[in-house]
């Protein structure tokens, strides 16, 4: 049996949160869901997300987030 992973990738506007399964070295998405980026903590979101699929706990968890890019000169 695989894991399962909360991951999440949270730009300016939306944030995609998501579980992923891992198998054999494979990861598959399962269930997705967008969200409004929230201008506080993700948690909530992700909590909510965790309890919608019957789940408080997973093996892993990876979150990519949008930053201000600032221009050198």
């Amino acid at each position: 049996m695989g894991s399962t992973a909360l991951v999440a990738d949270v730009g300016g506007t939306n944030a995609r949160i998501a579980l992923a399964r891992v198998e054999q070295g494979r990861l598959s998405i399962v269930e997705q869901k967008v969200v409004p980026t929230p201008r506080g903590s993700l948690l909530p979101q992700l909590r909510e997300f965790l309890a919608e699929h019957g789940l408080t706990r997973v093996e892993g968890c990876a979150v990519a987030a949008a930053g201000r890019v600032h221009r050198s000169a």
